[in-house]
């Protein structure tokens, strides 16, 4: 039986508790490497989603003015403050804008009316409905696309799917590997005269 020194203990303990830690460390590592990742997502995400709120009121400011640019048309003007104002995060191919023209403001997102004959709660074939807009089909939205005239109601409208940079964060945040981001404001045209 061999005797050990004090010393000796202290060393061998000091081993023991290092190893431990080292296994704890890896342990531990990975969560908080996706924590962080997942972090890093999601503040990029809302980084995106508020150039895209900034962008689309900037947009409908420039479009209630009813001005064109030289050689170039309202909706284009539109689509380039857009790409302006997200500063090459957004993809401009991916990103679906929308510029819908409405009677008046309860009218936005709203259907053209029908009798719900089967009293199912939803519009089916063959039920009768108001033509609003005279193209023989039912709309469910009544709004119609453009960027509208003088003293028209707009709504601008952003739909973006935000990709992942990272694919092992896809399996906790989002769908798919990707954020569905949006953003949309309302405004009526200034009164300018003359319908560009």
């Amino acid at each position: 039986m061999s005797i050990r020194s004090p010393a000796q203990k202290t060393w061998r303990r000091r081993l023991g508790e290092r190893g431990s830690v080292l296994i704890e460390f890896a342990l531990v590592t990975p969560i908080l490497v996706v924590l962080l990742m997942g972090i890093l997502e999601l503040g990029m995400a809302f980084f995106v989603m508020s150039l895209l709120e900034a962008s689309v009121r900037e947009a409908s400011r420039y479009g209630i003015t009813g001005r064109t640019e030289e050689g170039m048309s309202r909706a284009d003007a539109i689509l380039a403050i857009i790409e302006d104002r997200t500063i090459g995060l957004v993809d401009m191919t991916k990103i679906q804008v929308d510029t819908l023209v409405y009677p008046n403001f309860g009218a936005i997102g709203t259907g053209e009316t029908y009798v719900d004959g089967n009293a199912n709660g939803a519009y089916d074939d063959g039920e009768t409905f108001t033509d609003s807009n005279s193209n023989g089909v039912r709309d469910a939205d009544v709004g119609v696309p453009g960027v509208g005239g003088s003293g028209d109601i707009v709504l601008y409208r952003i739909r973006y799917n935000w990709e992942l940079l990272t694919p092992f964060t896809a399996g906790f945040i989002g769908k798919d590997g990707k954020i569905p981001i949006s953003a949309s404001v309302a405004v009526r045209n200034e009164p300018w005269g003359t319908t560009p």
